[in-house]
């Protein structure tokens, strides 16, 4: 009989740490591992001279050529799913009467903590409109 006291014992004892430790969300309070996926929204000027442009992301600075994203965008804004905790940059070509310019903007998708200090992918935003 004793035998089984210990085992009743040993599973209440291991079911209630387990209800302790679970956040609330299901989970057993554990933090995700990375690599994490995060938002780049990235802004850009749509008019009647450039109703649709041409943006390339690249992964670090523009001057290592890493290109991860070739789109013509056709919006003010659009979002990209990408890596988390990297440095971005971006380029946009517009036309400028005769002239031809070209944003360019970088900035680094960091990753967000939550308030159990975890990490989960970040979200910034590349601005590369047109300057007035």
């Amino acid at each position: 009989m004793s035998k089984l006291k210990t085992i009743l014992f040993y599973l209440v004892l291991g079911s209630m740490i387990l209800w302790l430790s679970c956040d609330g969300e299901g989970g057993l309070g554990f933090c995700p591992q990375g690599p994490f996926t995060g938002t780049l929204k990235v802004k850009v000027t749509i008019n009647k001279e450039n109703p649709e442009v041409e943006l390339v992301i690249y992964r670090g600075v523009i001057e290592k050529g890493d290109t991860v994203i070739h789109d013509f965008v056709s919006k003010d804004s659009k979002e990209y799913k990408l890596e988390s905790d990297v440095y971005y940059s971006g380029s946009v070509v517009y036309k400028d009467g005769i002239r031809t310019v070209i944003a360019i903007n970088g900035k680094r998708l960091e990753n967000q903590t939550d308030e159990d200090d975890c990490e989960y992918g970040g979200y910034n935003r590349l601005n590369l409109k047109l300057a007035r």
